[in-house]
Parts: C-alpha cells; structure tokens; sequence
C-alpha cells in the first residue's frame, strides 16, 4: 500500500509538471531575406512609424488580434522575465519564445516571423534584418 501511494505522488508529480508548450526550435522553420517576406510583411514594416513604442506583437492583418496574443511569463523568484509567450486562442496552443529573442514577434497567415536583431523598427534595419520564418501549428 505504501508503494502505490508513493507511485501516485510520482505520478502527480510527472504530469502536473509538464509543459504544453511548443518551442520555437521545434516547429517548422526558415530563414528569410527582407526581400523574401511575403509582400504584405514587408509592406506593413516598410510602412510603420520608425522608433515608435510598439508591442511586442505585431499584427499584419487586423483579423489575428483576436486569434492571438502575447504573455509574459515570469521566474519562480524575483522580478525577472523568464520567457514570453505567443498564444493561439482558437486552438488553445501556446509557442514559447526563449529569453534573448529580439521582439517584434509578427504574425502574418499563421506564421511568426522574428528578426535575428533588436531594434528592426528604428533606421533602415529591417531591410538588413534576416528573419525566422515559423510555421505555427
């Protein structure tokens, strides 16, 4: 008897434990040129206001605002970031973005596309960017 109970605790243990989301790093991807974005990527970054406050989340059609959005999860201790994290409402799924992957995170025909720099917004470095293609689930 004490083993099962001991196997119960385990077994609690194990499954409440587990992370249901999907890393970046998992998921289909590939690395763009600012000239292979889709025309409508590049049209709305070409076209945004530089060095504007900006969330961190960028929505290329206006329709996916209510599909998805961004959450920022902290550590267990202190006032620090752990990682953030991109959510589909409609399929309940949620895409962990790791500490050190410079924001905007742009969402366009479910895919997410991310710069490999910081900062993209404010000069002419989105056109000098490389970008992460991520084909979402």
């Amino acid at each position: 008897m004490k083993n099962i109970g001991i196997l119960i605790i385990v077994l609690l243990l194990c499954f409440s434990c587990k992370s249901y989301d999907y890393k970046l790093s998992n998921l289909e991807h590939k690395t763009l040129t600012f000239d292979e974005l889709p025309f409508e990527v590049k049209k709305y970054l070409a076209n945004r206001p530089k060095c504007e406050d900006y969330n961190m989340l960028l929505f290329v059609d206006l329709a996916d605002t209510t599909n998805y959005i961004e959450e920022t999860v902290g550590t267990l201790t202190g006032p620090w970031v752990d990682y953030e994290k991109v959510i589909d409402k409609r399929k309940d799924i949620s895409y962990r973005i790791n500490q050190g992957v410079p924001p905007p995170y742009i969402i366009f025909r479910n895919k997410l596309y991310i710069p490999d720099r910081y900062d993209i917004l404010c000069g002419n470095s989105i056109v000098e960017a490389i970008y992460t293609e991520y084909q979402l689930k």
